[in-house]
C-alpha cells in the first residue's frame, strides 16, 4: 500500500503540523493494515512521511511515533526518500537516523535516490567532486536501513530522465545502478532472502514525471516501454552479481 501523510495536491503536505501528520499517519496505517495482512506475499506500507521543513528533533519524534504505530498494527512500513518529505535530501539522513529517539529501533526506508539527485542538482561523485566526500557514508547508512528501492534514474534538473537508454544520460544511469548495487549488497549482508525493487517511472502530464514536448505535451518516450526495458536491465544487473547458476 502507498500512503501520504496529510496528502495535498497532488501528493505533497498542505500543512507542517507535527501532530496533524502523526494523526494522518496512524489513520492511513490503520486503514491499510488489514489489506496488507491479506497479501499472500510481501505486503507492507510505503509512506511519504512528514514535512521537509522540520528540524531533526521534529523528524525523529514523528518517526519514533511511526515505529510505535507500525508495532501497534502489526505491519511493516518503509519511509520514502521523497521531495517535500522528511528524507528529502541526503544531508538529513545521518542526523535523523542517529537521533536517540529512533537509533537502533528498526526504522525502514525506501530509497528513491532520483529525488536527491534532483534536489541537489547533481549525481553524487565523491571521486571528482569534493562536495560529495560524505556520500559513501550516507549511502552505506541508507543501505543499512533500506528494505525497498524505487529504481528510477534522476538527473540534475528533474527526478526522471526521459529515456534511461539514451546516450546523453549514460553517466546518471551508471551512478544509479552503482548505488542500487550497494543497497543490494547491504541487504545480502543482513541476510535478506529477497530484494524488492520497482522501476518506478511515472507518467507524463501535469503533474507528471515523464518529460513532454512543449506545446503538444507529447511524452518523449513510451512509458510502458521504458518500464519494461528498465525491468529487464534491473533483473540482468541483479542476476549477474547475486544469482548463482
Amino acid at each position: 500500500c502507498q500512503i501520504h501523510t496529510c496528502v495535498g495536491q497532488p501528493m505533497y503536505p498542505p500543512t507542517n503540523g507535527l501532530e496533524t501528520h502523526k494523526a494522518s499517519f496512524e489513520e492511513w496505517v490503520k486503514e491499510c493494515s488489514e489489506l496488507v495482512k491479506r497479501a499472500k506475499y510481501g505486503g507492507w506500507i510505503n509512506s511519504h512521511s512528514g514535512f521537509d521543513g522540520w528540524g531533526t528533533d521534529e523528524a525523529a519524534l514523528f518517526l519514533s511515533f511511526a515505529l510505535e504505530v507500525e508495532e501497534r498494527y502489526g505491519v511493516k512500513v518503509t519511509h520514502e526518500t521523497h521531495r517535500q518529505r522528511i528524507f528529502w535530501n541526503p544531508f538529513s539522513v545521518k542526523p535523523i537516523l542517529s537521533h536517540s529517539a529512533i537509533k537502533g529501533k528498526g526504522l525502514k526506508l525506501n530509497a528513491d535516490l532520483s529525488h536527491w539527485v534532483c534536489v541537489c542538482s547533481r549525481v553524487f561523485d565523491p571521486e571528482n567532486d569534493g562536495r560529495d566526500a560524505e556520500w559513501p557514508e550516507t549511502l552505506e547508512l541508507l543501505a543499512s536501513r533500506c528494505d525497498y528501492v524505487h529504481a528510477r534514474v534522476g538527473f540534475a534538473h528533474g527526478p526522471q530522465v526521459g529515456d534511461p537508454d539514451a546516450k546523453e544520460v549514460e553517466k546518471e544511469v551508471a551512478f544509479h545502478y552503482d548505488w542500487w548495487k550497494t543497497i543490494w549488497r547491504a541487504q545480502a549482508a543482513r541476510g535478506c532472502q529477497e530484494c524488492w525493487v520497482c522501476p518506478e517511472y511515472g507518467p507524463p502530464g501535469r503533474p507528471g514525471y515523464l518529460p513532454v514536448i512543449p506545446h503538444t505535451e507529447q511524452p518523449v518516450a513510451e512509458l510502458k516501454d521504458v518500464v519494461e526495458r528498465s525491468k529487464v536491465r534491473l533483473l540482468a544487473e541483479f542476476s549477474s552479481e547475486f544469482v548463482q547458476e
